[in-house]
Parts: C-alpha cells; sequence; structure tokens
C-alpha cells in the first residue's frame, strides 16, 4: 500500500507542476499596459500606461505595486494566487477579489455587480485562445436574467478577459458595457519587450467544448467586446479579422 501510495504520489505531482506551468500569470514585475482612452463628450482620444513595479509587504502577505500613468503613490496593491488576483486597496485597508480565472460557463462573477434589478453578471462562453506559443484561457462574462439557463440570452454587450491580460477595458475595468466614453487595452508589453495586442489574442480564440456552437457566429470587436448588430468596421469573427463595409 505504501509504494502504491508512493507511486501515485509520483505520477500526480508532475501532473500538478504542468497544470501550474501552464496557467499565464497576471501580474509580472515590468509589465506594462498600454490604453486608448476615448472621450465621448469632447471626442478627443488620449494613450496612457500603468504598470507593476515593486513590492509591499501589507500584514505579512507581499503585493505588487501598482504604478499609475501620473506616477502618483499607488492606492492599490495587487496579488495572485491559484488563478485569482486579489486588489488591496490601501485607502480603505481592504482587499477585494479582482480577478477569478478558475471560473467556468453558467458561474455568477461575484465581485461585479450588474445595475439592473433582475440581472446578474455571469460568465456566458469560456474559450482558449492560442497566441504565439502560449494557450490563453479567455472568459466571456455577460450581464443575463436572473434564473436564466443556457443557452445564454445576454441583455447587454459581453466584456472579455484574458488570461495573463485583464479585461478588454484594461486592468482595473472589469466590466464596462459603455458605448459612450471608453478605455480600451490595446497591448501588453512584457519586461523583456514583447508585445501582446489585444485585438490579435482575441483573433486566436479557439471555440472549446459547449461554447463551440454559440462562438461559431459570434462578432467580436478589435477590443474584446461581442458585438450583437455588428455594422461598418473591422470585427472578429470564428476567431478571424473580418472587415464589414
Amino acid at each position: 500500500m505504501k509504494l502504491l501510495f508512493t507511486t501515485l504520489t509520483m505520477m500526480l505531482v508532475p501532473l500538478w507542476a504542468m497544470a501550474q506551468t501552464n496557467y499565464a500569470p497576471l501580474l509580472e514585475e515590468g509589465k506594462t499596459w498600454h490604453y486608448t482612452y476615448h472621450n465621448w463628450a469632447t471626442g478627443k482620444t488620449y494613450t496612457f500606461t500603468d504598470k507593476l513595479s515593486g513590492d509591499s509587504v501589507v500584514n505579512g502577505v507581499t503585493y505588487m505595486k501598482y504604478v499609475s500613468h501620473d506616477q502618483s503613490e499607488p492606492a492599490r496593491l495587487l496579488r495572485e494566487d491559484g488563478g485569482k488576483v486579489y486588489m488591496y486597496d490601501t485607502r480603505k485597508e481592504a482587499e477585494t477579489l479582482l480577478y477569478d480565472f478558475t471560473l467556468s460557463v453558467g458561474d455568477n462573477v461575484e465581485n461585479v455587480q450588474s445595475e439592473l434589478p433582475d440581472a446578474e453578471v455571469r460568465v456566458t462562453d469560456v474559450n482558449n485562445v492560442q497566441f504565439q506559443d502560449k494557450s490563453l484561457k479567455m472568459l466571456t462574462i455577460n450581464e443575463c436574467m436572473k434564473g436564466d439557463e443556457p443557452p445564454y440570452d445576454p441583455i447587454s454587450m459581453s466584456q472579455v478577459w484574458v488570461e495573463g491580460m485583464g479585461s478588454a477595458g484594461g486592468l482595473f475595468i472589469l466590466y464596462l458595457p459603455n458605448l459612450g466614453s471608453f478605455v480600451k487595452l490595446d497591448y501588453i508589453e512584457m519586461p523583456d519587450g514583447t508585445e501582446f495586442h489585444f485585438g490579435d489574442v482575441i483573433a486566436g480564440v479557439k471555440t472549446a467544448g459547449r461554447s463551440e456552437p454559440t462562438e461559431r457566429s459570434a462578432v467580436f470587436g478589435l477590443d474584446g467586446r461581442k458585438i450583437q448588430n455588428p455594422s461598418r468596421g473591422v470585427f472578429v469573427i470564428g476567431g478571424k479579422k473580418v472587415i464589414v463595409k
């Protein structure tokens, strides 16, 4: 029995290590997020960057420092554990869950609340994104009516989370179906200078499992948001860029 236990342990440890290796961490020293901000009122567009730099210890827990584009003292600290990303607000002295990449189709996104009284934010699709040599998990989240069963009929525009990158709106905009002013994640610059452009990443989506029937005809904008009625422009349909004239 002892020999059997030892053998099973030796077999499971490599599998556990492989699972840990396959996860693409969101938080890495020197990683920089590049954004475009469009102001609906003025019609002007701006670009800016945010990055992670340095560590900070709070109550014995180590966090990475978020450095805003204006170089102000970081008010938010971040840590990552088991596919979940936590944020510590130094003003409120409290930690909250920011991302949970362990969620599956049908799971409620507890840390994002719907503004509609009879709706809740839910994971409606889970896909594998193949980009260069990386396989990234992509979650599509949407507002759905409470008690709704699959196949879901979303009641607003979707938001997309990509493992290792964050959301289509950047690091902190988890869900913002806003048709006016908006922040769009353009690309992430890795510490070694490698760039991962968000539009190119979601263009490499490969549907997985039960998501396949709905995602074949799903239309995404280059900012990662699912579009119900596309007009003119460049879109991602079936994992390929398509120009609609």
